[in-house]
């Protein structure tokens, strides 16, 4: 397997502002033998047409929208590759990015999941931050509800397979969900290395602020996954810790919506439930880093 076949699906919902640069950024990789899959899910600007402007170079699929979600387990169910990625139509991969994760990939076979670290950049495509992605803990994903993977990850096909693919019930997070369900299959591996592009601007999930329903998804997501587990399974004792994350996470996306009650209850739930959390420095931060979204997002913009 010197060169096996690398499947891309791009998701895109109203994504014609920057679709044309993601999808250049996917065929203009070292690594040659891609497959890429623009899944168009029902957008009413001008998405189809960008991607349909590449059709000699990729698959163009469409279907009524059904979400991210849907749109990705469509796409990766279509495709022919051993390994499959996405990157979101906002989103871009650095030109060596596939050639890496395959690099990696023959010399690690028995893992699951690859990720590398990724740069921050504006509306403009103008970097402005690296983000280095933690190296790969199961306790951290669990007990921590940490999503360690961000743009560029890849994983393997053969895991889809056996797999439900991604929860199209879950809006604001699928991919950890989905990744606490492929760790049951083996390990994931960091690749340290630059290899992606997130782009922060104003209608993306970064500035805005969820739901009541979107924020409690961490804590919804965790507790459904520890309702069923055996007493006797080794991850159980991580039960309270995680939990009291998920809370976390809670408290932090109902302050950045300005739902002050709701979030100081559920801050009071992490601590009653993990006690050790009320010395916890990134309790106080990331929970106080909600506060800061409020005031960018409702004064700053």
């Amino acid at each position: 397997m010197e060169s096996p076949l690398i499947s891309i699906v791009i998701p895109v919902y109203n994504g014609a502002q920057y679709l044309k640069e993601t999808i250049e950024s996917v065929l203009h990789q070292t690594y040659k033998n891609i497959e890429l899959i623009v899944v168009d899910d029902g957008s009413t600007d001008e998405s189809l047409t960008i991607a349909k402007s590449f059709a000699n170079r990729l698959t163009v699929v469409s279907q009524k929208n059904g979400g991210q979600s849907s749109a990705l387990n469509h796409g990766w169910q279509i495709s022919g590759g051993q390994l499959i990625g996405y990157v979101s139509a906002d989103d871009k991969l650095l030109p060596h990015c596939v050639e890496e994760v395959v690099k990696a990939f023959s010399q690690n076979p028995e893992i699951v999941l690859f990720y590398p670290d990724y740069e921050l950049i504006d509306d403009k495509s103008v970097p402005f931050k690296v983000v280095y992605a933690p190296e790969f803990s199961r306790r951290q994903l669990i007990a921590e509800c940490l999503c360690a993977p961000g743009p560029g990850a890849f994983f393997s096909k053969d895991i889809f397979k056996k797999t439900s693919g991604w929860n199209a019930d879950l809006r604001f997070v699928p991919d950890w969900e989905y990744w606490l369900r492929l760790s049951k299959f083996g390990n994931f591996q960091r690749i340290p290395l630059v290899l992606a592009q997130f782009r922060v601007h104003d209608g993306s999930t970064v500035y805005t602020p969820p739901s009541r329903e979107r924020a409690d998804e961490t804590l919804n997501v965790i507790t459904k996954y520890f309702q069923d587990m055996s007493t006797e399974n080794p991850l159980h004792p991580w039960k309270n810790q995680s939990v009291s994350y998920g809370h976390i996470y809670s408290s932090r996306h109902h302050l950045a919506s300005g739902r002050f009650f709701l979030s100081l209850k559920h801050a009071l739930s992490a601590i009653f439930i993990w006690p050790p959390n009320i010395a916890n420095v990134f309790f106080w931060r990331f929970i106080m880093g909600g506060f800061r979204k409020f005031i960018q997002t409702r004064f700053l913009k």
